[in-house]
């Protein structure tokens, strides 16, 4: 789930039943401006819990929010896989 509050600029991504993407791979969430992805950081679940990754951004410049299974530790400046999930702002 994200929420955001694009008048201030503050938002965050709430994950919630995402499995461990193993040793050599973390998540990466990406902000999409037009056919443009940016990373917005990468993560790593907490397992049986929820994590609550805050995003600042200017968020009229998103249509898009999407997470891709990247290379461990600091993902990737592009996605180089099919995001699992993707969810419009």
């Amino acid at each position: 789930k994200f929420v955001y509050d694009r008048t201030r600029g503050q938002g965050a991504h709430v994950v919630t039943d995402l499995q461990d993407p193993g040793r050599q791979s973390v998540y990466q969430l990406w902000l999409v401006a037009g056919a443009v992805p940016e990373s917005a950081g990468v993560f790593r679940p907490a397992p049986g819990r929820p994590l609550v990754i805050p995003v600042r951004a200017d968020f009229t410049r998103y249509q898009a929010v999407a997470i891709s299974i990247e290379r461990a530790p600091f993902g990737a400046a592009q996605p180089t896989t099919t995001p699992i999930l993707v969810g419009r702002i």
